[in-house]
């Protein structure tokens, strides 16, 4: 057996193995660059074809800065409900999301109850505009023999 070909993995066959993938000139990687899949030697990167996944999938700028802002949003509320778990107990921490239920419920009903009487307001704003139009078709239809009347 040669020198490098021991059974354990030592510092020689790792430098062999990473001759051996990435070329005999390429450097010896950082540990932050070894520990990163996506990283390659800029030899290997001219080899290498360029990615097709560009070409097949095209996406506008509009959706993908939503799906940033969808991905930014959806982390932020993931970030939320994980801040309190270190310190609490399970019990604690069950109370906690029914609190947070509890709060967010309140909220929308407060929404609803604001929903529905601004609904109520334009229905009779819109009542009272009908109301009025009427009028003046009633005044003007009996004017002009019933002409204003076409226009409903």
């Amino acid at each position: 057996m040669f020198p490098g070909a021991s059974t354990y993995p030592t510092v020689k066959n790792r430098e062999n193995r990473r001759k051996l993938v990435f070329g005999w000139h390429s450097k010896p990687l950082t540990h932050e660059k070894s520990c990163n899949r996506e990283y390659r030697s800029p030899a290997d990167k001219k080899k290498m074809p360029p990615p097709t996944v560009n070409k097949r999938i095209r996406i506008s700028s509009e959706a993908h800065s939503a799906r940033r802002r969808a991905a930014t949003k959806s982390m932020r509320l993931r970030a939320r409900i994980r801040e309190p778990a270190p310190q609490l107990t399970i019990r604690e921490l069950v109370a906690f999301m029914q609190a947070e239920v509890a709060s967010l419920r309140t909220d929308l009903e407060e929404l609803r109850a604001e929903f529905r009487t601004e609904v109520h307001t334009l229905r009779h704003e819109l009542m009272v505009a009908r109301l009025e139009r009427c009028k003046n078709c009633s005044e003007s239809g009996q004017s002009n023999g019933g002409d204003g009347a076409d226009g409903e």
